[in-house]
């Protein structure tokens, strides 16, 4: 059974990007809100808030990705924390914490009003980009917070050793030439 893809919103403020995250924010919608993020980085954009007042849920994944963007956006900026998390429900405000990566982002209750936002079209992304996004995402948790490592190990040696199975061989070298001397 397929699982549901989260819906992404955009809006473009004066005082920063926001970004809704309404349903199950999972792996299945990960790659797409990566690539809103980084395009959006790209075109200068430096605030970020996402607005999670109909987020339910979020997977280890999608957390990963979110914690990586923070820590690359922390990383080029002088603010202590440019993402914003807005109507973080006490659940997801959990999951975060219990990953040990909530100190990235900046807690608040103020999101743009409804009308301000437009759909993000859905960008489809194979098994095998899924599957690099997740160890990618799993990899940050674990250098984020040391007490992932146990928790997430296991996962990551999977999907390494998934990748490796599934990515096409790289073409062998052409062989070097000898070299004689004069």
């Amino acid at each position: 059974m397929p699982v549901p893809v989260a819906k992404l919103m955009v809006a473009v403020e004066e005082a920063g990007v926001c970004l809704r995250v309404a349903g199950k924010a999972t792996f299945a919608c990960s790659a797409e809100f990566k690539k809103a993020v980084e395009t959006l980085r790209a075109r200068g954009h430096t605030r970020f808030l996402i607005d999670l007042t109909e987020c339910s849920t979020m997977d280890s994944t999608f957390i990963g990705v979110l914690a990586g963007f923070a820590r690359r956006l922390r990383s080029v900026q002088t603010q202590t924390a440019p993402v914003e998390l807005a109507h973080a429900s006490e659940r997801i405000r959990q999951q975060i914490d219990n990953l040990g990566v909530l100190p990235l982002f900046k807690l608040s209750g103020t999101a743009p009003p409804e009308a301000s936002y437009q759909s993000l079209p859905p960008i489809p992304a194979s098994k095998q980009e899924l599957s690099r996004l997740s160890l990618e995402a799993h990899r940050t948790l674990m250098e984020l917070h040391p007490g992932n490592v146990p928790r997430f190990q296991d996962v990551t040696q999977f999907l390494a050793e998934e990748l490796a199975q599934t990515s096409p061989p790289k073409p062998a070298s052409p062989p070097t030439p000898p070299t004689t001397a004069d």
